[in-house]
């Protein structure tokens, strides 16, 4: 079952490797997982650099975009962004092992909002996925996000974002 698990993940991430590519705007670098009722959300590290030390916690920056040209999109901004039930992380270690959070141990923080999403516009939030996963392996983690994304005319969605990847720096 591991060893699908993780062909599986590196099937994810060679796929999402051919088809992602510049941004629709060019207006800037980060990658962007596949448009999924015209959004998208895409993961990076903060500050560009995807070697952290092991010292340091592993903080990332959600984007969403929308590729609408006509339409706006909701998406749900807990209080505290880490603990937000309409996300979840699929998280591989180096060694294969899926370390993804399990959110029924995770507290729900019960306030936040909605942040609307004009067509053609972007928004993002900064998060401390280390308050959620143990990066206390050396090596190369994948990580991929998914979000739950409202439309104002259907039902909810999940849009997945790029596939990241990021390595804790032995012994720094």
């Amino acid at each position: 079952m591991r060893v699908m698990k993780k062909l599986l993940y590196s099937i994810m991430f060679l796929g999402f490797a051919v088809v992602r590519g510049a941004s629709r705007d060019g207006t800037d670098d980060h990658r962007w997982g596949p448009a999924t009722n015209d959004t998208q959300i895409s993961i990076a590290v903060k500050g560009g650099q995807n070697i952290i030390k092991a010292t340091e916690p592993v903080k990332l920056f959600m984007r969403y975009r929308s590729l609408s040209t006509n339409e706006t999109f909701g998406v749900y901004r807990a209080g505290e962004v880490e603990y937000d039930d309409t996300c979840s992380w699929v998280v591989i270690s180096p060694a294969g092992k899926d370390i993804s959070p399990d959110f029924r141990k995770i507290p729900i923080c019960d306030n936040g909002h909605t942040v609307y999403i004009p067509p053609g516009q972007t928004n993002g939030v900064e998060l401390n996925l280390s308050k959620l996963c143990r990066f206390d392996e050396a090596g190369t983690y994948n990580i991929v996000a998914k979000k739950q994304i409202r439309l104002r005319s259907s039902k909810p969605c999940i849009a997945v974002s790029n596939p990241l990847q990021v390595t804790i720096a032995k012994g720094q």
